[in-house]
């Protein structure tokens, strides 16, 4: 009988966790290789179609690990001067059975403010799908003092789920050598229910920017230093990095966290470390997370995207007069 009420006791702590679990979004190092994902805006910030794939491995010898998985896509359209694009994501954890499913489309609006300045504003509709499953725990009614674990019907509830309806927007402003933008995640604030709970779904706001700069030397090098800054309920990270490109070679580190400022949330307080490869429209990278705090003994978390940008064959070219984003494809 003290088995039993203890593993219920477990199990409605499993719970609560997966309720504070549904309100916080999965998060990329590369969150440049997946834009639409980041902000609305950059859908179609490209000269024709950009295609992508990401897998992030975090945690990965924790018993807490998660693999994210997310393929995108988005389109320039010229003759109206906007973009169209949209992502599909899954994300789910080692053992605990708790997953989360993502579909979304996003248009963006691209307005020129003088002729080195250009103003995307996106929006971005999307359908959310969410649920914890109990079937991989052991209950009390499945143990017995004499033999342990014998099997049998459990005594909970073996899926907790909710699907809702979303709405994003973002903006961002651009030019040859710098970047600003500002993406505004779960506006609708959909309500979810657990068996035991009933939350709400809180806004995340991301801030993101940089400045490119030209090293001028032979191999026509760059630097690229940028930043994220990011909200979602009581959770609050700062990302700090810059990247080196030299001819097909891209090299970058970030730091994850606030210095001074601690229980922000779990994703704080990390190093990251970035290798990328480009060659014409194919572009390949691969970084890992090197945590600093109390997930350091997950030995980091692994992380590797793959993009292709290209036209149609004979159909159609790459614009002149498109104005390219300067911010990294990683």
């Amino acid at each position: 009988m003290k088995i039993r009420l203890k593993l219920k006791f477990v199990f409605f702590l499993l719970v609560g966790l997966g309720a504070n679990l549904f309100a916080q979004d999965p998060q990329l190092t590369q969150f440049y290789a997946a834009p639409v994902y980041l902000n609305p805006a950059f859908a179609g910030a490209t000269p024709c179609w950009r295609l992508g794939a990401t897998h992030r491995n975090q945690w990965f010898l924790s018993d807490r690990a998660y693999a994210t998985y997310m393929v995108s896509a988005d389109k320039n359209i010229r003759r109206i001067g906007a973009g169209l694009g949209g992502y599909i994501l899954h994300d789910t954890p080692g053992a605990g059975g708790y997953n989360t499913f993502e579909f979304a489309i996003a248009f963006a609006k691209q307005i020129k403010i003088r002729q080195d300045l250009q103003l995307r504003i996106g929006i971005q509709p999307s359908y959310h799908l969410k649920y914890l499953s109990a079937a991989n725990y052991i209950y009390g009614t499945q143990l017995t003092n004499l033999n342990g674990f014998v099997g049998g019907p459990a005594d909970a509830p073996q899926v907790a789920s909710y699907n809702f309806f979303d709405l994003s927007t973002g903006g961002l402003l651009y030019s040859r050598s710098f970047w600003i933008g500002l993406g505004i995640h779960h506006v609708l604030r959909n309500p979810f229910i657990t068996p035991y709970t009933l939350q709400y779904v809180p806004m995340k706001i991301s801030l993101h920017g940089g400045k490119k700069f030209e090293l001028n030397d032979d191999a026509g090098s760059t630097l690229t230093p940028a930043f994220q800054l990011k909200n979602q309920g009581t959770a609050l990270q700062l990302d700090l990095g810059a990247y080196w490109e030299r001819n097909h070679l891209v090299l970058g580190a970030w730091y994850r966290g606030i210095p001074f400022i601690t229980g922000k949330g779990l994703n704080s307080d990390a190093l990251a470390f970035l290798i990328g490869y480009k060659k014409y429209d194919f572009k390949l990278c691969y970084s890992y997370d090197l945590p600093l705090s109390r997930m350091i003994y997950s030995y980091g978390t692994h992380e590797i995207s793959l993009i292709f940008e290209f036209c149609k064959p004979g159909k159609e070219k790459p614009p002149r007069n498109i104005q390219q984003l300067p911010c990294p494809v990683f």
